[in-house]
């Protein structure tokens, strides 16, 4: 893909109204002097297959959203193999009208683990929810070295239960019931719970412990509902030291985000952006 010319990118999903991703690639491009035009696709499920078939055909690549990461699978030429593994593709480019999927949110999650959550080896991983980007969690958390990790929440028993015994058979880390007592817990929420249209925090959504963590994969707003919340509980503030008790999305967001321009523009080095100019437009 050429960064000389006007390049169509977007993102698809449906009721994606709120998304920062044109903002988030806007800042990135700014910085790498490439000139993109990003929209946003926003696409009903009774329309999708046309659109996804016809009119993203026409453009140079695409991020996908809730609710098509996994639905779009089918549609591809290519898929990586741990896209492929995770079951879900959150990035495409299009080469001759061909879609080449990959998925970065396992490199968004990974780094944002490793360089912002401190001696994060310390903590029980407990993930809340299984949508589609709680595959790549699951596969994130054996990445970094977690050999056992716990998933809760939800309201379908049944769908948690088909995705655990889907994911377990390709994993070397053990997906176990019962959360321990005796260690910190890395609470990682992967529902729309804390979000500005969920802002009510259900009073036993987690048991908080006084040294547990929160990683909100949501990032908006900020901090979250469901930060707040946490910080709440048990009277959770920073400590002397100004350790952080919690995290949200924004910085998995902008690390997926770089990761997907990495694939469209495989010949630009993405090593010097400046992220922190960047996570302080995307939180505004």
């Amino acid at each position: 893909m050429k960064s000389n010319s006007k390049i169509q990118l977007g993102i698809l999903g449906e009721n994606i109204s709120y998304t920062k991703s044109p903002l988030l690639h806007n800042l990135i491009s700014e910085q790498k002097n490439i000139n993109l035009d990003y929209k946003i696709f926003d696409v009903v499920k009774n329309k999708s297959k046309f659109f996804i078939k016809d009119q993203l055909r026409k453009i140079d690549g695409f991020n996908i959203t809730i609710p098509y990461k996994e639905s779009v699978i089918p549609y591809l030429y290519y898929i990586e193999p741990i896209a492929e593994k995770i079951g879900a593709v959150n990035t495409i480019t299009v080469k001759n009208k061909k879609f080449y999927g990959y998925n970065t949110d396992i490199i968004g999650f990974v780094k944002t683990i490793k360089s912002h959550i401190q001696n994060y080896k310390k903590y029980f991983p407990v993930l809340i929810g299984y949508g589609g980007v709680s595959k790549a969690v699951i596969f994130g958390l054996e990445d970094v070295g977690f050999s056992k990790c716990t998933i809760t929440g939800g309201f379908d028993y049944k769908e948690r239960k088909e995705m655990i015994k889907n994911v377990s058979s390709l994993l070397q880390m053990k997906i176990v019931e019962n959360i321990p007592t005796d260690l910190p817990i890395l609470w990682i929420n992967a529902t729309p719970i804390g979000t500005k249209k969920l802002s009510d925090i259900p009073e036993n959504f987690i048991k908080v412990g006084k040294n547990d963590f929160l990683f909100d994969l949501n990032y908006s707003p900020n901090p979250t509902h469901l930060q707040k919340w946490f910080l709440s509980k048990n009277n959770l503030v920073n400590d002397r030291q100004n350790e952080v008790r919690s995290i949200n999305g924004a910085y998995m967001l902008i690390y997926q985000g770089i990761a997907s321009e990495e694939i469209w523009f495989p010949n630009i080095n993405f090593v010097n952006l400046k992220i922190e100019k960047i996570i302080n437009k995307i939180l505004k």
